[in-house]
């Protein structure tokens, strides 16, 4: 990877986070190569998510020991504007070693994460290398 910032997009539905429990299955949106900056994260509601008793669900992003690093929770649930206009952009930037996994987790209320029925996200990934 060149010097220059990159954007990798991801996108995943509910059917890749349901789990028997309200912490659905983490997704796996990107793989750090060595010495590689997280310059911002971006997600992109494209359907809310919802389904059977759920009655919230919010999205956070980050990796192994500290899952919201990078986005804190965020509503995605039913009732919430979607589209671009209204992307939601974390904030925080960080370097990662080589092999860290960035990944997103779906926190739902009342029940499981495999009681959804629907739901899709975009996410947007700002990356580049600084080097060896």
């Amino acid at each position: 990877m060149s010097s220059g910032h990159v954007w990798i997009k991801k996108r995943f539905t509910f059917a890749a986070v349901s789990a028997a429990s309200t912490t659905g299955t983490a997704v796996t949106l990107h793989t750090t190569r060595g010495n590689e900056c997280i310059h911002r994260v971006i997600v992109n509601r494209i359907t809310d998510f919802a389904g059977g008793a759920v009655s919230a669900a919010t999205v956070i992003i980050g990796k192994s020991g500290s899952t919201n690093k990078y986005l804190t929770a965020t509503d995605v649930f039913t009732g919430v504007s979607n589209g671009m206009a209204n992307a939601v952009v974390g904030t925080t930037a960080g370097v990662e070693v080589a092999g860290v996994s960035l990944i997103a987790t779906v926190v739902t209320t009342t029940a499981n994460a495999d009681a959804l029925t629907a739901g899709e996200l975009e996410v947007f990934i700002e990356v580049s290398s600084l080097g060896a």
